[in-house]
């Protein structure tokens, strides 16, 4: 953590979760987004997102960030862009202009964090009979979505809709465009659909869904992978020093107990929780 005074910034998330921190920007002054984009940026994270964020702060997250990505619409910036491979692929879908702020939020964090991202903003939401087809069923598609993305804000039905005619998890993002209850009806909606594989962030939480999204996409990727030196495996090894004494002492039971054939993988076991591979013992359920 860096301690800003008015913030304390989470610089190591990035090594611990494989993506940076992002800056949520409402409620915000514009030298508190900065310096805490600062503090991010300067610890080495790269596509650090702004979200939420107001003309002006993206004015001025473009002239404190040489290269800074803005996009409008969406209110958001990547501080540090860096290219990804664009991995597997994400769907981002809506009917109506007015959702399409947050569906693209979702759509350019799943690409900053490294998914490979089809916008379908033409939805047709007016004439559910025609959904088969604008969704391409049965045409033998081998580069299927992974993922789904559906924003709506009128009464929710189109994540159900999509969920019925597909074999891919849809993550509902309901938006605040629409209805009497801004949200509101499209969120319950989602919560409660009738199709198993339907789940919901809250509303016009594009940056939930995008994230969401790209883990199930690609679960294995991450955007600022963490070291694997023997000194950063260190600490997560000392979390559970009872755990890895106990491994320890299985370990060595069962080499002075197995065949001679057996002894090799055992003898390994008991070296690793003896300081040498910590994270494979760790990784085995120690922590």
């Amino acid at each position: 953590m860096e301690e800003l005074g008015f913030a304390r910034v989470d610089i190591g998330r990035g090594r611990r979760r494989g993506h940076p921190e992002a800056v949520y920007c409402e409620g915000k002054t514009v030298a508190e987004v900065v310096a805490i984009a600062r503090s991010l940026v300067g610890s080495g994270a790269e596509n650090v997102l702004a979200t939420r964020a107001s003309d002006e702060t993206l004015g001025a997250l473009r002239a404190a960030f040489p290269g800074t990505v803005v996009h409008e619409r969406a209110r958001l910036a990547v501080l540090a862009p860096a290219a990804r491979s664009g991995t597997g692929r994400v769907d981002v879908v809506c009917g109506r202009p007015e959702d399409e702020p947050a569906a693209e939020e979702a759509a350019l964090v799943a690409e900053a964090m490294g998914s490979r991202v089809v916008r379908r903003y033409d939805a047709p939401v007016h004439d559910p009979a025609a959904l088969p087809g604008w969704l391409g069923l049965g045409l033998g598609e081998q580069d299927a979505p992974a993922v789904f993305v559906v924003a709506d804000g009128t009464g929710g039905a189109l994540p159900t809709l999509v969920s019925g005619l597909v074999d891919r998890m849809v993550i509902a993002l309901p938006t605040s465009a629409g209805g009497a209850l801004p949200g509101r009806a499209a969120l319950l909606s989602a919560l409660n659909s009738c199709s198993p594989g339907v789940v919901a962030v809250n509303i016009d939480n594009g940056y939930g869904a995008g994230y969401s999204a790209h883990m199930i996409n690609a679960p294995n990727a991450t955007t600022n992978p963490p070291t694997t030196t023997a000194t950063n495996a260190a600490p997560a090894a000392l979390a559970a020093p009872a755990a890895l004494a106990a491994n320890a002492a299985l370990a060595a039971n069962a080499a002075n107990d197995a065949p001679a054939a057996n002894a090799a993988p055992n003898a390994t076991a008991a070296d690793a929780a003896a300081g040498g591979d910590v994270v494979s013992v760790v990784d085995a359920g120690a922590v």
